[in-house]
């Protein structure tokens, strides 16, 4: 905690910290700004993230869902008027997910999607990838795919 005081016959504001020892404004001001603004995430808590947020960081586990043609790739690269660099992007987003796992990937997708049926992502055929595990439930068919080896 930090207290603020003024000393006598001074003007100028005294801070102190936990400690009791002064500190200077332009100190506690750096300090202020270096702070995180959220607090440290539990590390037994799951991250939720975008793939564009998750650029540049690495987990242990990542599970990507909705590998889906319309999903991943988006139905607007997939459009007949779409120019050819926006399925290259999100073929690009889609390796930036995968290379953000250190040890296991999980890929996944339902069958439908808010009652539209759905087809594997061309982009797990490019990766020479197949289904391996079919899970039924409740009108929810989860097809999973593993990828042994990330690098």
């Amino acid at each position: 905690m930090l207290r603020m005081t003024r000393l006598l016959g001074n003007s100028r504001p005294c801070y102190k910290g936990r400690e009791g020892s002064e500190i200077d404004l332009a100190e506690l001001l750096q300090g202020l700004a270096v702070r995180p603004k959220e607090p440290s995430p539990d590390p037994d808590a799951v991250s939720l993230s975008t793939i564009h947020s998750a650029k540049g960081l690495e987990f242990d586990h990542v599970w990507l869902v909705g590998i889906a043609d319309t999903v991943l790739p988006s139905w607007q690269s997939l459009l007949p008027k779409a120019r050819p660099q926006e399925l290259e992007e999100e073929r690009r987003n889609c390796l930036v997910a995968i290379t953000r796992t250190r040890q296991t990937l999980v890929l996944s997708r339902a069958n439908q999607y808010r009652g539209w049926r759905k087809e594997s992502s061309r982009f797990l055929a490019e990766m020479g990838l197949s289904a391996v595990e079919h899970q039924p439930r409740d009108n929810l068919e989860a097809i999973l795919y593993r990828l042994k080896t990330i690098r």
